[in-house]
């Protein structure tokens, strides 16, 4: 199935996910998402909110994983928010997150195998990054991840 650049590139609002070890109530909805009845992939980004590329990072993901119903979850290194994102998660609190050292890096998750499918290690640049991200995501379509 092919991906719509359009579709995506744009959109507004998204929510947050977790594995399968953290309980209900650590799960946060962020205002403006739609609720998928079953989660398949979601995506964790790891970074600090003073990094420019983190922030890069964040603005493309909060702008293109909605219209695709792809969850993200911010995992912040610093406990401060990465812009455009107002919920977050302390990344030292995360049982994957806390291990990775190099930021940004934007890790795909699959709960219900709970194991990551994929990682983009780093923010060259924006073209780089949504052709890397489209590649992921485009694999996890093929692969029935996403409808």
């Amino acid at each position: 199935m092919p991906i719509n650049r359009r579709k995506f590139i744009v959109g507004t609002g998204t929510f947050v996910i977790a594995p399968k070890a953290w309980s209900q109530s650590q799960v946060r909805v962020v205002p403006g998402a739609q609720t998928v009845p079953q989660v398949r992939i979601g995506i964790i980004l790891v970074g600090l909110s003073w990094c420019p590329y983190c922030k890069n990072a964040a603005a493309l993901l909060y702008h293109a994983m909605p219209p695709l119903s792809i969850p993200v979850l911010i995992a912040s290194k610093d406990n401060r928010a990465i812009e455009p994102y107002t919920e977050f998660m302390s990344a030292s609190e995360h049982p994957i997150a806390n291990q990775i050292t190099r930021v940004p890096t934007t890790l795909f998750y699959q709960p219900n195998e709970d194991r990551l499918v994929d990682m983009i290690e780093g923010f060259r640049n924006p073209r780089s990054y949504l052709a890397k991200l489209k590649s992921v995501v485009g694999a996890a379509v093929e692969a029935g991840y996403v409808s």
